[in-house]
């Protein structure tokens, strides 16, 4: 004889039915909630670990920051590559004025000075590394552009207002707000941000990251002024690396990538080709930590974060956690390439002395206005700056301290 169902079969069926896909339905609800606090928790953890890390850094705020006075410049062209919707790039040129075209970037000052570990850095150090980050807003294209520290500049502060000396003399007389109003005043300019390292927390973060790779001790003597350099650096820092044993391309640890960006004399460009260096090696570790961050593994992350931890007590800045967390989340985007980057000036006299200036060995740009309407079309894309009144009066007074009208 068949089963045949019933009313009541069925609807029990129906019942238990239901009170299955509920207790699925429940568990499901579970494993999401719990999945849900599981990720909660890690990235509470993770911000509080970057908190950390960031308390670590020497923070100094300055009201003596000075920018330059755009009032009397006219409108200026900013010439730059849009991208469309379709991939389409073409040439844009726009005429605004010299505020809008800088509100579109974040400018922050890049200084690297002498101070030994913990030391303060804001103030009596010699700023021997002297570089502008611009970082496009729109397109997370980064530009660096070193000014030479030999550069001769009229320097800010009560103490030394008026007078012309080698740029990187500014810190050692002063302090950071005064080097950016230096900054900003010689070269028409607003950056109020800026970050200061010692030499001990970049050799320290390189190591942590695993080395600087491919760079060229091109020749015997260059190689013999990177180990006479990294025996020095191996001193004031308390990081230990070995003397390089041949020329060629090879990988560098943190104290000869250091000493590779000291080396100045014995060079055919000096101070030029240093900077060149400093600009080199921020460009390969900027890269390496963004693609460890962007598309390594957990291992490779850990491993930037523990260099940040061991970077971070010797770097002094004023940018917010905010701005940090930004640029920081905003890795992915941004790129520096070879093409990027740049020095000031362009053309320049050197020699023991120049002129009437008292300066020994000083670096002095042949005319200061051309210098800025070239660093102004090279970080903005604006063609044809006209600089300010100051710019142009301190390139007068250049020219005839130097003797080089």
């Amino acid at each position: 004889m068949e089963n045949q169902k019933t009313p009541q079969s069925e609807n029990r069926r129906k019942r238990l039915e239901r009170q299955r896909r509920l207790r699925i339905k429940r568990r499901r609800r579970r494993i999401i909630i719990v999945c849900c606090e599981i990720i909660m928790m890690l990235v509470l953890a993770i911000a509080c670990y970057a908190v950390n890390i960031l308390n670590m850094i020497q923070r100094q705020d300055f009201d003596n920051i000075q920018t330059a006075d755009f009032d009397n410049t006219q409108a200026v062209t900013v010439i730059q590559n849009v991208t469309d919707e379709a991939g389409e790039s073409e040439t844009v040129e726009t005429v605004v004025s010299q505020e809008q075209v800088l509100s579109g970037y974040t400018n922050i000052a890049v200084f690297g000075v002498d101070a030994r570990m913990d030391e303060g850095l804001t103030s009596g150090v010699n700023g021997d590394v002297i570089m502008i980050c611009s970082i496009n807003n729109a397109t997370g294209e980064i530009k660096l552009v070193s000014i030479a520290r030999d550069m001769i500049l009229r320097l800010m502060g009560p103490q030394t207002y008026g007078d012309y000396d080698k740029a990187n003399s500014q810190l050692a007389y002063t302090d950071v707000g005064d080097e950016l109003s230096m900054i900003n005043k010689n070269f028409d300019l607003n950056i109020e941000r800026y970050v200061v390292v010692n030499w001990a927390a970049v050799a320290k973060a390189i190591d942590d990251l695993g080395g600087v790779p491919d760079v060229d001790i091109f020749s015997e003597e260059f190689m013999i002024l990177v180990n006479s350099y990294t025996d020095s650096v191996n001193r004031e820092t308390g990081i230990w690396a070995p003397e390089l044993t041949s020329p060629g391309v090879q990988d560098l640890t943190g104290t000869q990538a250091v000493a590779y960006c000291r080396v100045r004399y014995g060079l055919e460009n000096g101070d030029f080709d240093r900077t060149a260096h400093q600009r080199e090696v921020v460009m390969k570790m900027f890269n390496k930590a963004k693609n460890m961050l962007v598309s390594g593994g957990l291992d490779e992350k850990a491993q930037v974060l523990n260099a940040a931890k061991g970077f971070m007590s010797n770097i002094a800045t004023n940018l917010s956690f905010e701005e940090m967390f930004s640029l920081i989340n905003r890795a992915a985007n941004l790129n520096l390439t070879d093409e990027s980057t740049s020095s000031i000036p362009q053309d320049y006299v050197t020699a023991e002395y120049v002129g009437n200036l008292s300066v020994p060995d000083p670096v002095v740009a042949r005319d200061l206005e051309e210098e800025v309407s070239y660093l102004h079309e090279f970080l903005f894309g604006t063609v044809n700056y006209v600089p300010t009144n100051d710019v142009k009066a301190i390139s007068d007074d250049i020219k005839y301290l130097s003797g080089l009208y």
